[in-house]
């Protein structure tokens, strides 16, 4: 297992490996990650990883936890892309050292109804997230060149150029080049 999150603070950033059970908050005693930021609960949230799925629990915080700008209300599995806000706290999966079984596992399905009603938000959503999204879009490629190098590929398709045919010359029609073209 080799799961890790993102927690960024303000301008501090730091990488934790997921383990069975981790909880966050404010308390520097009874929480196994401490986050000082007065928005946040002594023990706000529980992030567990069971059956390969990470499942995210608000513990009854006073401001609530969110998911992708949404009030979580139960527990909710959380899927690559998406992030666990709490107080001024963002937290996402890194995904720089997922396998491919862990990404397959962490992949959000597609769902064509949801697509459709939720792409209004979407837009939105993602403009709240651009420097994680960014951060995870690079990530993926790293991930994407790492699949290409461990197949044995080469990273960059390589183009066949198609060669162009030359037209041929208008042809001459007098006696004289007919002439010279004969003894030639």
């Amino acid at each position: 297992m080799s799961i890790s999150l993102i927690i960024k603070s303000g301008e501090n950033k730091a990488k934790v490996l997921i383990k069975p059970k981790l909880s966050f908050g404010r308390s520097k005693s009874s929480v196994d990650i401490s986050i000082d930021d007065s928005k946040i609960s002594s023990k706000h949230l529980e992030i567990t990883y069971h059956n390969k799925e990470i499942i995210v629990k608000d513990l009854g915080s006073t401001n609530g936890t969110y998911i992708n700008n949404k009030k979580l209300i139960d527990e909710q599995r959380l899927y690559i892309y998406e992030t666990v806000r709490i107080g001024n706290c963002i937290i996402c999966i890194d995904l720089n050292d997922l396998t491919d079984i862990e990404y397959k596992f962490l992949t959000k399905p597609v769902d064509a109804n949801e697509i459709s009603h939720n792409s209004t938000q979407t837009s939105t959503v993602l403009s709240d997230q651009t420097g994680f999204l960014a951060l995870n879009q690079l990530s993926l490629e790293k991930q994407k060149l790492r699949a290409e190098i461990n197949k044995k590929q080469p990273i960059q398709k390589v183009r066949k150029k198609v060669a162009k045919k030359k037209k041929p010359e208008p042809e001459d029609k007098t006696v004289m080049t007919k002439i010279l073209k004969f003894f030639k």
